[in-house]
């Protein structure tokens, strides 16, 4: 698996990852560079349209040992177009020891009007956007938080659907970790999770 540094950086920039990065440009040297290997290029390269072979790529990215991600960086960074900046950014982020505030991707395109993701701010205003997708998943996500199993019995002791037990539990943890709990946080913890489609949401908005 990636360090968990990768991990953060990788996390908070995903979906723009998936909709910028140049993968007709660099596969070639992602794989010279021994990134991703043969036989997955090919696996990425039966995707039908960009976006699917960049989630592709980047879903077999998450599951490499640390320092993949950083080393696509750096390809990402010497890319001849004005995307290098990004990957150079991107490293930047990998190499600082502060908290990851912003998603530098969306921070390049701020000139056009998008917005930049903050993963800074509480996770609180996100829970009752995305409880009622959680659902089933929520206990893996629970213990993905390291909350101990008897506060989980009684979590579904006290509530009776899974919608209840899982807007409960988070409400509980964002009392606990107050403002520690994150944006970045929660989004982390729903990619380990398998719910990245969820994550997805919330990435780029803004409450």
């Amino acid at each position: 698996m990636l360090s968990e540094r990768e991990k953060e950086v990788y996390t908070i920039n995903y979906s723009d990852l998936i909709r910028d990065f140049p993968y007709n440009s660099l596969i070639d040297k992602i794989v010279a560079n021994r990134i991703i290997d043969s036989f997955e290029k090919t696996q990425i390269d039966a995707k039908p349209d960009p976006n699917e072979k960049n989630r592709a790529l980047f879903d077999t990215i998450l599951k490499k040992p640390p320092g993949t991600f950083e080393l696509l960086c750096k390809l990402y960074s010497q890319v001849e177009s004005i995307q290098s900046k990004v990957g150079k950014q991107l490293l930047q982020q990998i190499e600082n020891s502060q908290p990851v505030a912003n998603n530098v991707i969306s921070q390049q395109s701020q000139d056009t009007g998008l917005k930049i993701v903050d993963g800074s701010k509480p996770a609180k205003p996100y829970i009752n956007k995305i409880y009622k997708k959680i659902s089933t998943e929520w206990v893996n996500l629970a213990f993905e938080f390291n909350i101990e199993e008897n506060e989980v019995k009684k979590i579904k002791m006290e509530e009776r659907t899974l919608d209840e037990q899982c807007h409960t539990m988070l409400y509980k943890l964002s009392r606990k970790l107050g403002s520690s709990f994150t944006k970045s946080m929660l989004i982390k913890a729903l990619v380990e999770c398998d719910l990245r489609d969820v994550a997805d949401e919330i990435t780029p908005m803004s409450l």
